[in-house]
């Protein structure tokens, strides 16, 4: 993230030097009676606002123009648009939903394209929503990290982990078409995870902070146990899938 100059900084705090002793005149005059309540509340507001602008724009990550959110990565932008393109698609044409959706084995609508495509689905809006949330909040960055090649590696790898864990649970009794890139923002998350560990962040259900590592034991906790517990139409273990796959992938990148 950019940083504002130092002369920059200076100039804001001269600034703001010179609005406080403008401030003091102004006060001093009003004890005297030579201007009134107004002129001297006015100057203290100016100085307040010097003194914030001074603040600002010396701080850690100043709030300048310099610092405005750096755009998305192209990765997670495309990635983005085909999620909605998908989406949109599955909706005008609900073919599409039959044959990109990640069937069972033993359905006989299994096709080999469906380990991958199946993630560019999402089931219904807030579905979509929650994923694209997440691919933004944790894939932006990873991709500036680890760049293009490694960041769409890790995905492929959480993808088709996900695939392979998902269809093995469902050969085990009656299953459903899998849909969406759930098990791809798991390994993000995992990821995001083992890189920043200690790094606080805020989900957005609890609303609680707690760092990345909590984070992620206790999301993937509460994905195995109700895995574990029911049928719930969710696919809990492919989730599991996609965190295990980045998770093979991370500790194969750390011993090359």
């Amino acid at each position: 993230m950019a940083v504002c100059s130092r002369a920059h900084v200076t100039k804001s705090v001269d600034v703001a030097d010179s609005k406080s002793a403008a401030a003091r005149r102004a006060s001093s005059s009003l004890a005297v009676g030579t201007n009134d309540g107004r002129s001297a509340q006015a100057g203290e507001r100016t100085a307040g606002r010097g003194r914030w602008s001074a603040v600002l724009h010396s701080a850690p990550f100043a709030l300048c123009p310099d610092t405005a959110m750096p755009p998305m990565p192209p990765i997670t932008k495309a990635l983005l648009l085909a999620f909605v393109g998908m989406f949109c698609l599955s909706i005008l044409a609900p073919a599409v939903q039959h044959w990109l959706a990640l069937w069972p084995l033993n359905s006989g609508y299994f096709m080999p394209w469906q380990p991958l495509s199946y993630a560019f689905l999402h089931g219904d809006p807030v579905h979509l929503f929650f994923n694209a949330l997440g691919l933004w909040m944790f894939g932006s960055e990873l991709e500036r990290i680890w760049g293009r090649k490694r960041y769409a590696q890790l995905l492929l790898a959480s993808v088709l982990a996900a695939a392979f864990v998902q269809l093995l649970i469902a050969s085990l009794g009656p299953g459903r078409p899998t849909v969406g890139a759930s098990g791809a923002l798991f390994g993000l998350l995992l990821s995001y995870g083992m890189l920043f560990p200690d790094r606080v962040i805020m989900p957005l259900f609890p609303p609680i902070p707690m760092k990345a590592k909590v984070f992620v034991a206790v999301f993937g906790g509460l994905e195995l146990l109700m895995g574990l517990t029911g049928n719930t139409g969710v696919a809990h273990f492919a989730h599991l899938g996609g965190m295990l796959g980045a998770y093979l992938l991370i500790q194969y990148w750390r011993r090359r």
